[in-house]
């Protein structure tokens, strides 16, 4: 029997509670198994992995990178509006990113899967917060965009500004 969306949605719901890892993972998967055959991916699911990444209670929680890793496999199938929205709730979520394996995943995906300038732009948000999970999130994927770009360039030298202020404000 497939779940449905309303079905995840109650679980998401049931994390404030009963938060086991396993049980977030199974809870992502079934999101991302949901949406395996749909292009573009339906609101319905997208506004699941929102609510998922920007549910207060439920955020501390050990596992909720799980999210992450399924809306970076179906993020091909995001419309531009989705991903947009997405990137927004990432931002103003970032700072109660407090799990170390979530704020890796969260830079990660910016970094490699929008474009560059639009990645350092959210870095520079996030940086400008003085959040310290929004920053260490700007760090990390500041060094995966590093890491992908070539040594010299237009890209590179962007890079470059960024990571000169963020040298300035830590001295």
């Amino acid at each position: 029997m497939m779940t449905t969306v309303n079905e995840l949605w109650l679980r998401i719901n049931a994390l404030r509670t009963n938060s086991k890892r396993k049980e977030v993972a199974e809870i992502a998967f079934a999101l991302e198994y949901l949406s395996l055959t749909l292009s573009p991916l339906p609101d319905d699911i997208f506004s699941l992995y929102l609510k998922a990444l920007s549910d207060t209670p439920t955020l501390p929680k050990r596992g909720m990178e799980s999210f992450i890793s399924g809306i970076y496999n179906d993020f091909d199938k995001l419309t531009a509006k989705q991903k947009k929205s997405l990137l927004e709730t990432l931002i103003n979520n970032s700072k109660l990113y407090g799990d170390e394996n979530l704020r890796f995943s969260v830079g990660d995906m910016i970094s490699r899967k929008y474009s560059i300038q639009v990645a350092l732009d959210a870095f520079r948000r996030m940086w400008a917060s003085g959040e310290k999970n929004s920053r260490l999130i700007a760090q990390f994927g500041a060094n995966t965009l590093s890491l992908s770009l070539p040594k010299d360039g237009q890209e590179r030298n962007e890079l470059r500004k960024f990571e000169h202020e963020i040298d300035l404000e830590e001295k």
